[in-house]
């Protein structure tokens, strides 16, 4: 990979310079602690939870005997629906909240038929194997189209369609469920070319973390409260989970703990079943329980990402997207705990890619199936919507003969142009303009050279044929949510930072690090971060949705200069001069014309007291982010084999906080989330049994790392003035458009249309009438 396009900011200590993770040592040696690693002493007797699965991808109890089961000594509780207490009928799941964690209506492949707790997992699965279970099979729908159908199975018989209501209410926001306004019809009408279609991303993909998820709970009959430890992104969602995705007592209270956590790829955000289980389970035992998937567990049962369906047409006259009418069908499986908030992200960041469009009428419609239940991945909206979406719009792009660099960067959103956002409220945007870098990474890529227009491809050599590619995307969840912060300074000359900050992988703690240390003048190892604890911090959403370093950061920065500002007030009156002509550096404090005349922290802060400086940030999403993928590829099509020659990634952080980490989130993002949900991931389900046949690493195909393709970045630094830093968090989005930018790669290969995934063999076979 070539070197970066990184500016390295002169003006700051610590920002926008390498400084080596204050974590990385104890990472790299084994000695951080995750999950598996931690230690208490509530702990000591600790019982162990495992699920009895369903078989059958729809199907009743018609009876069930535990009675073997439960003599087996150390099996403390073995939970069917006929045990189950009144109050647990209360702990139901998904969104709306419609499903116990044990009934006699089963609905997928792996449904909790029953719950054994005992002291060890083997003991678990012994009597997990002696629990006899009569079925009534039912017919099962797989597809979501069909099961919206009149004649379909019914999966629930509340909601008798197979369609979720439109759950729209996410903790105390109104989601966006559709965008309606202006004249559609007149904008066809007067349209230059009009295109779309229906393009699906219903792979169903799984991220796969290396550490599978798990959680520990424990129960205070007297306080009525809970406490949690997880392998989780954040410890406060433990607690908000079960309230937005599911239903808890509203009188309980969760208090959440995480760890050092072995990746989430945006996949352990929710925990909501693990929070219903071990609710049960450990109130009912008095026992602290642990639940922990393994591998198979982890492939078949944990949240995979929503399927993606759109039905929509798009018109454009001048080079503009000016009309959008269609449906965006969603498939939930059989349950979702965030469904219709990542189709609201998804419609707000459908504005963001075409925001000069005046007409829509697009709605989102949330289909029930059969399939495993589904939830938050990385991307949470944008790469279900672009992979789907992006060819639509394309197709209006090569109907009209533009270019579609030039497409992206005509219509994409910039500094004035509004937008509704996920929270049904209108936002202009605000300082940020990527047309520079947009234009600056296609130049990098070589892109004018390459393109040689649609459904052509750059280079015929015998079978294999190159083609080029490229999407975008933009998320204005930067902004989202808000956060508190508190940083302590003590006598020292150090500083605490009060955050629920949760280290999954992304350097996020140590962003914060240098950002506080650059408000104190101090050095980073003088500064340092609570372990992640909702006992200890204060309320924060956690990260999620690359708003760590706008938002986080942003609370962090205010509450380092709160703390800053009241230790310049003591110390300037002890130097007789006034609060704004006192400097501090390394823990001391003095004149800015006198550096000889200093005084220390500890002069100024009284013996067994400290200062503590307190930081907010508001949801605010005025400050959207982009990045830009290219892509060359060839095509082999006498076999079908797709493979990638290089990648260009480009994006605009405003400024960077650490460019190794950045590059990190640049390179994961493309590997993570969009090569290989391009190429090849795919779970493939037998829908005669329900049962996905690729639950292993060996049949789910991914890419090595021997495999990854060359790469380069383009990351440039335009300074908004959205933060005292002027960042732009860039995480989650660094892949999310490389699925669409791969299709379109593909289609001009091989010159025909082109709108599947992944680009196995067989697809790229069939779509020449090979197969």
């Amino acid at each position: 990979m070539e070197k970066t396009d990184l500016v390295d900011k002169k003006e700051y200590r610590h920002i926008g310079k390498y400084v080596p993770r204050q974590d990385a040592r104890n990472i790299v040696t084994g000695k951080c602690v995750f999950m598996e690693d931690a230690k208490d002493a509530r702990f000591d007797n600790l019982l162990y939870c495992r699920v009895l699965g369903s078989p059958y991808a729809h199907a009743r109890i018609k009876s069930i005997d535990t009675r073997e089961a439960e003599k087996i000594p150390g099996v403390e509780l073995v939970l069917t629906y006929k045990n189950l207490p009144d109050w647990a009928k209360e702990y139901m799941n998904g969104q709306p909240a419609i499903k116990p964690i044990v009934d006699t209506r089963l609905v997928s492949v792996g449904d909790a038929v029953a719950i054994v707790c005992a002291e060890t997992e083997d003991l678990c699965r012994q009597a997990i194997r002696l629990i006899k279970v009569e079925y009534e099979q039912l017919p099962a729908v797989f597809d979501p189209m069909k099961a919206m159908e009149p004649d379909a199975p019914v999966i629930y018989e509340e909601f008798g369609c197979n369609k979720w209501p439109k759950f729209l209410d996410f903790g105390d926001e109104k989601m966006l469920g559709s965008v309606e306004r202006g004249d559609v019809e007149k904008e066809f009408a007067e349209a230059d070319a009009i295109g779309g279609g229906v393009c699906g991303f219903e792979t169903r993909t799984v991220p796969l973390a290396p550490e599978p998820p798990s959680a520990i709970m424990t129960w205070d009959e007297r306080t009525r409260t809970y406490e949690m430890w997880a392998a989780a992104q954040n410890c406060h969602q433990l607690q908000m989970c079960p309230d937005v995705g599911g239903r808890m007592p509203h009188d309980l209270v969760i208090h959440g703990h995480t760890f050092n956590t072995g990746g989430s790829y945006g996949q352990k955000q929710e925990y909501t079943l693990h929070t219903l289980i071990l609710g049960v389970c450990s109130r009912m035992t008095h026992r602290p329980v642990k639940y922990i998937y393994n591998k198979e567990d982890q492939f078949l049962l944990f949240e995979y990402r929503i399927g993606s369906r759109m039905d929509i047409e798009f018109a454009m006259k001048d080079g503009i997207v000016t009309a959008v009418k269609g449906n965006w069908y969603a498939d939930s499986g059989t349950i979702d705990d965030a469904g219709y908030c990542i189709t609201a992200v998804g419609l707000g960041e459908m504005q963001l890619a075409l925001s000069h469009c005046k007409a829509w009428d697009v709605d989102t419609i949330m289909a029930i199936t059969n399939r495993s239940y589904s939830g938050t991945v990385r991307g949470f909206g944008g790469q279900e919507l672009k992979s789907a979406m992006m060819p639509l719009v394309c197709d209006a792009v090569r109907k009209a003969d533009i270019d579609p660099v030039e497409f992206f960067i005509n219509n994409f959103v910039h500094d004035g142009v509004p937008y509704m956002w996920r929270d049904c409220k209108w936002y202009t945007c605000h300082e940020v303009d990527y047309r520079k870098m947009i234009k600056d990474t296609a130049d990098k890529f070589g892109w004018s050279e390459k393109w040689k227009g649609w459904m052509k491809p750059t280079a015929v050599n015998g079978p294999k044929r190159i083609g080029v590619g490229v999407s975008i995307h933009g998320n204005g969840d930067v902004g989202e949510d808000s956060s508190e912060a508190l940083v302590q300074l003590r006598q020292k000359g150090d500083a605490i930072i009060m955050v629920d900050c949760t280290e999954f992988g992304q350097g996020q703690r140590m962003a914060i690090v240098k950002m506080v240390a650059e408000v104190l003048n101090i050095s980073c190892d003088k500064v340092h971060v609570t372990p992640s604890s909702s006992w200890d911090n204060p309320e924060d959403f956690g990260l999620c949705g690359s708003r760590g370093t706008l938002t986080m950061g942003s609370a962090v920065t205010r509450a380092a200069e709160d703390a800053l500002r009241q230790l310049k007030e003591i110390a300037a009156e002890k130097l007789r001069i006034s609060p704004e002509q006192v400097r501090t550096e390394d823990g001391f404090l003095f004149p800015y014309n006198k550096p000889h005349k200093k005084i220390s922290w500890e002069e100024c802060i009284p013996y067994t007291t400290d200062i503590i400086g307190k930081g907010q940030w508001r949801a605010n999403y005025a400050a959207p982010n982009c990045v830009i993928n290219f892509v060359e590829l060839e095509v082999d099509v006498e076999t079908g084999v797709a493979k990638i020659l290089r990648l260009v990634s480009g994006t605009d952080a405003g400024q960077i906080i650490d460019p190794k980490a950045l590059e990190m989130q640049m390179q994961g993002g493309i590997g993570a989330a969009a090569i290989d949900t391009g190429l090849f991931e795919e779970n493939i389900l037998d829908e005669y049994t329900g049962r996905f046949v690729t639950g292993n690493l060996i049949d789910y195909k991914w890419r090595t790392f021997n495999d990854f393709p060359p790469m380069d970045l383009v990351i440039e630094e335009s300074q908004p003035n959205i933060s005292r830093f002027r960042a732009v968090g860039v995480g989650e989005i660094a892949g999310a458009a490389g699925a669409a930018a791969i299709q379109m790669a593909v289609q001009n290969a091989i010159g025909v249309e082109y709108m599947t995934y992944p680009a196995s063999p067989q697809n790229i076979l069939k779509a020449l009438g090979k197969a």
